[in-house]
């Protein structure tokens, strides 16, 4: 409820009546919560706040675009972290020679020379 009252607040809009509030925070809540974690609902409606651009009050679809955005960014992170650790595991592999006669055996075998 605290969002949809900060929302209205911002826009200069009417304090609605506990009822009233209570029902949109229940109308907003079944549109996000599929999708925004409550723990990030507060960083997903900062962001609404930061790319809002108009003179109407924020609404659940920009949250929930903010959100999308935020876990957008997020993943690609979390991708390149790991990308970075697979790349310094294989760096840190020690170098394990071939047992004897295979380089050999291969070089028979791209010649042609194995059949």
């Amino acid at each position: 409820m605290e969002i949809v009252r900060r929302t209205l607040s911002l826009s200069s809009q009417p304090s609605l009546t506990e009822t009233e509030l209570a029902q949109r925070a229940m109308d907003w809540q079944d549109s996000l919560e599929a999708e925004v974690p409550i723990e990030r609902l507060q960083d997903a409606f900062a962001g609404a706040v930061r790319s809002h651009s108009s003179t109407f009050p924020i609404n659940a679809f920009e949250i929930l675009m903010a959100w999308r955005e935020i876990a957008s960014v997020e993943q690609a992170e979390r991708r390149q972290r790991s990308d970075q650790e697979r790349m310094e595991r294989e760096r840190n592999l020690p170098f394990v020679p071939p047992p004897d006669g295979v380089l050999e055996r291969i070089d028979e075998l791209l010649k042609g020379k194995a059949f």
